[in-house]
């Protein structure tokens, strides 16, 4: 390996500081949550590290380039749905940096990652869960991760949790406590009631969460499910969703 020089070291120091403009940018211009902000800065770093061991900058990467950072990462054991993750968070990147800080182009345009096998929501009733098992649902019905994401975190609330269409579709972001597994659900007569939420359940809303915070694009809506236009979703909306994996 050839020594490194100064201007080496300045380059990869400038290329640093880019990716923290974009972290403030997405933290704070378009208000993504802590954990998401959290999550970029991981991928983040896998990137620069990988384009470092080809002794490359962010700035003057290639998809070449990419492409092998995409097989370093692939061989310590990273699964298809979180290259997906990363490839998702590089592109976001280069994107900011093409249009803010004068990068010549985006090396992850167009770039393929792993087809993510897309799993059916894991709690259903018997009927449903027959449906389902039926389905002939093409991928390009069941659409993208946002939504595959979505459809799981409402499908157990449903389910699971017992709650009704329209207390689903009332509920609100503040209404779901993921800590102590449970949440408010407003019912008929505008009463309401505490409803327990299982550890699938949690964990279903907590991977809907980032993509509704990109949805949400900083606007102040409170509802917890969104359609894609970031506005609450309506019992018409979730009914059509059921059809579309039945």
């Amino acid at each position: 390996m050839r020594p490194e020089t100064p201007s080496e070291q300045e380059r990869e120091s400038t290329c640093q500081a880019h990716v923290e403009r974009y972290l403030s940018h997405i933290a704070v211009e378009r208000r993504l949550s802590p954990n998401t902000v959290s999550s970029y800065r991981h991928d983040l770093a896998s990137l620069l590290e990988g384009l470092g061991i080809q002794e490359i900058t962010a700035q003057d990467a290639t998809p070449e380039h990419i492409r092998q950072v995409v097989i370093r990462i692939r061989k310590q054991g990273l699964s298809a749905a979180s290259l997906a993750r990363h490839l998702s968070s590089w592109r976001g990147f280069y994107t900011f940096a093409v249009h803010r800080l004068g990068y010549p182009n985006n090396p992850c345009a167009g770039f393929k990652g792993p087809k993510v096998r897309r799993k059916l929501p894991q709690t259903l009733t018997p009927d449903a869960c027959t449906q389902l098992l039926d389905s002939r649902a093409s991928p390009a019905q069941i659409e993208d991760d946002s939504l595959l994401a979505r459809d799981r975190a409402m499908f157990e609330l449903l389910y699971s949790a017992g709650v009704r269409l329209s207390e689903l579709t009332g509920l609100n972001l503040h209404d779901v406590d993921l800590k102590d597994g449970q949440a408010r659900v407003t019912g008929k007569g505008s009463k309401s009631r505490i409803v327990p939420i299982g550890s699938c359940t949690v964990r279903a809303i907590k991977a809907w969460l980032p993509w509704r915070d990109i949805i949400r694009n900083g606007s102040d809506e409170k509802a917890l499910f969104l359609n894609r236009r970031g506005g609450r979703l309506t019992q018409r909306s979730v009914q059509l969703r059921l059809d579309t994996w039945a």
